[in-house]
């Protein structure tokens, strides 16, 4: 993973070794059509971080001054060409990952043994010693709960927004989009 786009080249030079060609090509933008949102809108994320914001701020100017068509998707509620159902991101995501034919996600992050997830959260609310990070196990949780929520109406919202995306995009696009609220912690 890497926080800067200039580390991205390093990063794949080291993970492919000679099995990537790296070589630095001329890109032609004007092939390109950039897609953004500023926010989902999504009633379970918080609001995204105004540092966050600027740097996508940057990359649009940066693609625009390049000479790619750019443009901002519309949110609007009631509007057929409208992406308003984006704001449903974390519960698509949820819908992407239940199958029952896969193990659950509290299954895969204890390896298959039985465990309580109420217990082990609160293990690690109050500081006791946990196995398991607070973030997977509400994830889990929510996976377990919220899947018996999902109803095929809702379904049809995620099949009819994922094939509206993949429309829209063809094959030059790119969407931009903040699908973290908060900015990256940076290490040393």
């Amino acid at each position: 993973m890497c926080r800067y786009a200039c580390d991205l080249r390093p990063m794949l030079k080291v993970m492919t070794g000679d099995k990537l060609d790296l070589t630095e090509k001329p890109f032609n933008y004007s092939d390109l059509n950039v897609y953004y949102l500023r926010d989902l809108g999504d009633p379970l994320a918080l609001p995204v971080d105004v540092e966050i914001l600027n740097g996508l701020d940057k990359m649009v100017k940066h693609f625009i001054d390049n000479g790619t068509r750019t443009l901002e998707l519309n949110m609007k509620k009631g509007d057929p060409n409208s992406f308003y159902d984006f704001r449903f991101a974390t519960l698509f995501w949820l819908a992407a990952i239940h199958d029952p034919e896969m193990p659950s996600y509290l299954e895969l992050i204890s390896y298959g043994e039985k465990m309580n997830p109420y217990s082990e959260l609160i293990k690690c609310m109050i500081g006791k010693q946990s196995r398991y990070a607070a973030g997977p196990l509400v994830v889990g949780m929510v996976q377990k709960f919220g899947s018996k929520l999902l109803t095929k109406d809702f379904f049809d919202k995620w099949n009819k927004t994922r094939a509206n995306l993949h429309r829209l995009l063809g094959n030059n696009g790119v969407l931009l989009c903040p699908i973290s609220s908060e900015v990256g912690k940076f290490f040393l």
